[in-house]
């Protein structure tokens, strides 16, 4: 309506002959003086406060392959019951965009007292929830990263992360924040048929290297829509059963968690029975050729992944009760490039060994070493002339394991035609290689430390058949009580082993 009149004055000007002065400082009229006879003063605008703040040291820790701990200076200022720490060097504007941003998502989230935010210029995002700590890259003030930090805070870093994704971007438009942007993909439905596991929506399908970019992008639509009319992170969940329903496609969500803790580590896995920790750079273009083509792949399917460790917590979850174990903590694995893998039980932590592992293949014979380190009373099961028990032991528990180690191999090199069935796999040809083996004998095979692991094997199957599980186990956590069970000491029973093997060579 004023640019119509403005054009309308214009013309009936333009129309009278009239011109208009332009208007400068000299020719703007004085304001009219008005009198107020009952004059008030003006309230005083109130000073806003100066923040103050508290010059700390901070010591901090990334949870890499190895905790790495170090100092950070710091600037600690107390809002509304919660700490904010600052590196000296993050402005004041930037502090009190910060602060302001997450005061407005704490009251959407209803956020207790007793919280702790670091703020700083070259760290990354992740919360620590168990000790009520958040990391923040000053960069990403007011987005639904900072959203997503908070919701994994206050929910548990293990939450789904799919759930904590969605619920983040849409606290971003309701605040009014930077939301996330991606292309979604032409074929969704396809990456879910083909890589059913994706369906869990956990850390790896939201990142490279772990899911390529198309993948990514995938999960990211699905949690937006799943997230939509889903109440609570169950809902959710069942929402996704639902649409593989629709896909035609086998799926149950996990009872594996996975979480993201720091630049130095990557993603970590929990499960019942461990605690795995993958560092920054190990990812599927990791090569370990000793492994064959399945350590190339074993990440870049989610399913593939997630079936490996249910395959191997069956074995452990067996392990643990025959071999009487009931500990409740998780054992701690590493994940490291070109190893074998092994049980440290040099390097512990709080008083436990450490497992490391190339693969999760490999993780449940370890973890049969974790065990039985732990209903152990002595260190004398690893010495060089003893460890030999504990190899039998885990190769006893874990065959299945490596014969699906074996199927998966098979399946990527395309000679799935060709696998043999789990029987055919135990079969009487294992025997062939400890036979054959010309330098050694059985009984030296079975005695010479962690190798031969065929001898092993067999001699676990052996007395397995003969004298049944419960004997096998005893004698090899403790020797002595040989005599009672089978009538026979342990070398008695070695030599035995050995004659029955011999006895069936060709």
């Amino acid at each position: 309506m004023r640019k119509l009149t403005a054009i309308s004055l214009t013309l009936a000007l333009l129309l009278t002959g009239c011109t208009v002065a332009p208007v400068t400082p000299d020719t703007i009229p004085d304001a009219p003086i008005i009198s107020d006879p009952n004059p008030v003063a003006p309230e005083p605008t109130p000073e806003k406060p100066v923040r103050t703040y508290e010059s700390v040291s901070v010591q901090l820790y990334e949870k890499d392959s190895y905790v790495y701990i170090f100092q950070v200076n710091a600037e600690m200022t107390e809002v509304d019951g919660c700490r904010y720490y600052f590196e000296p060097t993050v402005s004041e504007v930037q502090r009190e965009e910060f602060i302001s941003a997450q005061t407005a998502l704490n009251e959407k989230l209803s956020a207790p007292e007793g919280l702790s935010f670091y703020v700083l210029r070259n760290y990354t995002f992740r919360s620590e929830s168990e000790n009520n700590l958040a990391f923040y890259e000053i960069g990403g003030t007011a987005t639904w990263r900072q959203a997503l930090v908070t919701v994994q805070l206050l929910e548990g870093d293990v939450v789904n992360y799919g759930w904590a994704y969605a619920r983040a971007d849409a606290l971003a438009r309701e605040l009014g924040w930077k939301t996330d942007s991606f292309d979604a993909p032409e074929d969704m439905d396809g990456v879910f048929i083909d890589d059913p596991g994706m369906l869990n929506l956990v850390y790896p399908c939201f990142i490279e290297p772990y899911s390529t970019k198309e993948e990514t992008a995938a999960a990211k639509r699905l949690a937006l829509e799943l997230y939509a009319e889903s109440e609570d992170e169950s809902a959710f969940l069942r929402r996704a059963c639902e649409y593989a329903e629709k896909l035609g496609v086998e799926f149950a969500p996990t009872e594996i968690r996975f979480a993201y803790e720091g630049k130095g580590l990557q993603m970590v896995i929990y499960t019942e029975f461990t605690e795995e920790r993958f560092p920054a750079g190990f990812s599927k273009d990791t090569r370990l050729q000793q492994f064959g083509s399945a350590a190339i792949t074993w990440l870049e399917s989610i399913s593939l992944l997630l079936e490996i460790h249910e395959v191997g917590l069956d074995a452990m979850c067996r392990a643990r009760s025959v071999m009487g174990y009931s500990g409740e903590e998780r054992a701690l694995v590493r994940y490291k490039e070109n190893i074998r893998g092994h049980c440290s039980f040099g390097n512990r932590v709080n008083g436990h060994p450490t497992i490391e592992v190339a693969s999760c293949y490999s993780l449940a014979h370890e973890y049969v070493h974790y065990v039985h380190f732990m209903v152990s009373t002595t260190d004398a099961y690893f010495s060089k002339n003893g460890n030999w028990k504990s190899e039998s032991l885990a190769e006893h528990f874990t065959p299945y394991v490596e014969y699906y180690e074996m199927l998966a191999i098979m399946d990527i090199e395309g000679t799935e035609d060709e696998r043999p069935s789990y029987e055919q796999y135990l079969d009487w040809n294992g025997y062939l290689s400890v036979i054959n083996q010309k330098e050694l004998s059985p009984r030296e095979q079975l005695i010479t430390g962690s190798q031969y692991y065929t001898a092993k094997a067999f001699l676990a199957m052996y007395l397995v058949d003969k004298y049944g599980e419960e004997a096998f186990v005893e004698i090899m956590l403790h020797e002595e009580n040989a005599p009672e069970l089978t009538g026979k000491t342990l070398d008695e029973l070695i030599d035995e082993w050995s004659e029955y093997i011999l006895s069936h060579a060709v």
